[in-house]
């Protein structure tokens, strides 16, 4: 909606005092943080109204709990107030005040506002004219200036209370909730040793603050998992209302050391952070370890007809200089090219447990062809097909290369292969393997029979 809508509000709220302590964030890497705080409220016997304020745009209301630590105050009521991240919800609370529509089409129109439904604006004009306009949403609509202490719309993410209390209290309270706009992922840089024998990899972690609050002096728990999260039937909730526009913001702390948790990990930071709002830090997740690397040449049609992938294999283990369970994040290869760096390429790995290996596509080779042919096809029955393959695969270096040709294989299929003229190194059921040798400045073809049913 691109109209503008201007005014002038003062908000008075006179009852109690909240004040916030430091807040302890879980962020999660799937765009939410459980967060937790701890206010000073002040309330006097009886009933008080309350409102809370610096919280999150993205605010869960239904997430919300409460410790007031002891039974001398209760939570009668909670309403969750913003007005500003609905236009439209804006134009409902001002229905009955005096607006002026300046639309590019319809010129000037000055009224009453009688209602706003359906994306049509009706209003009142001075003259007692009764004006429906559809396409307001172009033009720019000025609200009358509210006078002082005419507090209808709610400029901050409130939450307002109705408490009952036992008698005067200065009490400490628990508050925690859930927040989009959080989140975090890794970012991994590899560097290869001019033998390109081994390489050091490092990792930092970027987190990402749109959530319509900055969080300061906060503790930081960072979980690595893929936590269940249905949608929410309020996709409001889902809206940051945000720009692209990042703060980075460097620093240099200790390596986030991870611990089980149910079954995630979880990152602790060892001392507090600023996290202002849209802004996006990044922290030291682990130092360069260096770990030895197999280098590796892959022809798979699906990915891409002619050309062959590069493919480097590490191995994370603590025999290797790795070991520990690594979050889902984007790794950048680079090598040492005499003094510079050189980047080789880019690609996204899963959550990678302790003692797996770690498959990083590099980019393609440029030297190394392949073309696949279907030689024969025949429908042995209804549901029964017989496919004779050939792969050329060309070696235009000046080496030596064996590359590991990957046959896919749809699910819904079951297969066997009859023949080939070399072995199968491995196969399951969505892929055969094969390697292929070939000598420098030579081709070779992989030729192989196989029966698909269904």
């Amino acid at each position: 909606m691109k109209n503008t809508i201007l005014f002038l509000l003062l908000f008075l709220w006179i009852s109690v005092q909240v004040n916030a302590q430091p807040a302890f964030l879980s962020i999660t890497n799937n765009n939410q943080a459980l967060v937790e705080e701890t206010r000073k409220i002040t309330v006097n016997k009886g009933l008080n109204p309350v409102q809370v304020k610096d919280l999150p745009a993205l605010l869960d209301p239904a997430s919300v709990t409460v410790n007031f630590g002891g039974d001398n105050i209760s939570l009668l009521e909670q309403t969750f107030l913003y007005d500003l991240n609905d236009t439209e919800k804006i134009l409902a609370a001002s229905v009955g005040r005096s607006i002026r529509l300046v639309h590019p089409e319809t010129g000037t129109v000055q009224g009453t506002l009688l209602s706003v439904s359906g994306g049509i604006l009706v209003l009142e004009t001075f003259d007692k004219e009764i004006r429906m306009i559809p396409s307001y949403q172009s033009g720019q609509i000025v609200i009358e200036k509210p006078e002082a202490g005419d507090s209808y719309l709610t400029l901050t993410p409130t939450l307002s209370w109705l408490l009952q209390a036992n008698s005067n209290l200065n009490n400490t309270t628990t508050i925690s909730y859930l927040t989009d706009g959080l989140n975090w992922n890794a970012e991994y840089a590899a560097i290869l040793t001019a033998d390109e024998s081994e390489l050091a990899l490092s990792a930092r972690v970027m987190i990402t603050n749109t959530s319509g609050k900055s969080y300061n002096n906060c503790h930081l728990q960072l979980i690595a998992g893929e936590l269940n999260r249905p949608k929410s039937p309020d996709s409001r909730l889902r809206k940051t209302g945000y720009g692209e526009g990042a703060v980075i913001a460097m620093s240099k702390e200790t390596p986030f050391e991870p611990e089980k948790a149910f079954e995630y990990y979880i990152y602790d930071m060892d001392r507090p952070a600023n996290l202002e709002n849209n802004q996006t830090k990044s922290l030291l997740f682990f130092p360069g370890q260096k770990t030895p690397v197999d280098k590796l040449y892959n022809y798979n049609y699906s990915k891409d007809a002619e050309g062959i992938s590069v493919l480097i294999k590490i191995e994370n283990s603590k025999r290797a200089g790795l070991g520990n369970p690594l979050p889902s994040g984007r790794v950048r290869i680079y090598k040492k090219q005499k003094d510079h760096l050189m980047l080789l390429g880019e690609d996204l790995i899963d959550h990678i447990p302790a003692g797996e290996e770690i498959s990083l596509e590099v980019g393609k080779a440029f030297d190394l062809l392949a073309e696949r042919t279907i030689t024969d096809r025949q429908r042995d029955s209804k549901n029964s097909e017989r496919l004779k393959i050939a792969i050329e695969l060309r070696n235009r270096k000046n080496e030596d290369v064996r590359i590991l040709v990957t046959e896919p294989v749809s699910p819904y299929r079951t297969y066997r292969v009859i023949s080939s003229n070399f072995e199968i190194h491995r196969q399951d059921s969505r892929k055969v393997e094969f390697y292929v040798p070939v000598a420098a400045g030579k081709s070779e073809t992989l030729t192989f029979e196989m029966i698909y049913n269904w």
